[in-house]
């Protein structure tokens, strides 16, 4: 293990902060003197796997060349992800606007109905447009509990949440 280690250019406090152990514990692996958990051994494998075989001793590339390559790969997949986040957050916003919008228009609308089914009397002239503002006044409802203040807040914690990626 020390000669891979010293190979690739690690030190024993690199080489713990990778695996996850602290640098006595492969100080001791190294020495013989203890064995390394099974969790830092497989991360090991993993680690030394990265390192690819060479023909000379002198040609193995440093592992951290290696490490610094995949944080770079992780780094542009972070990007991607953050840039998918932030239109997902857009289209969220504009789903936000359009669900006040029609909130605001249901309450207007029935406030309309309200009025008008006050202003008509209960005789059988006024029975056909009684059940239509029945029927209007309950779709209205409907709609308007669709894009409920509450559902405009779980929408807007998405787009917060979206945004801190």
């Amino acid at each position: 293990m020390k000669e891979l280690r010293e190979a690739t250019g690690l030190t024993q406090q690199l080489l713990a902060d990778l695996v996850k152990v602290s640098r006595e514990a492969i100080g001791m692996g190294e020495s013989g003197l203890r064995g390394l958990p099974a969790s830092a051994l497989q991360k090991l494998v993993t680690l030394w796997s990265l390192v690819p075989p060479t023909t000379e001793e002198n040609d193995l590339p440093l592992i951290t060349d290696v490490l610094f390559n995949e944080v770079i790969e992780a780094d542009k997949q972070l990007a991607r992800y953050k840039e998918g986040c932030k239109i997902k957050a857009a289209n969220k916003q504009r789903a936000l606007n359009n669900m006040t919008f029609k909130y605001k228009q249901c309450l207007c609308l029935l406030q309309v109905l309200k009025a008008y089914s006050a202003s008509l009397t209960t005789n059988e002239n006024n029975a056909d447009i009684l059940n239509w503002i029945d029927g209007a006044t309950s779709f209205a409802q409907l709609k308007l509990m669709e894009n409920s203040l509450a559902m405009q807040q779980l929408l807007a914690l998405e787009i917060r949440q979206l945004l801190t990626v």
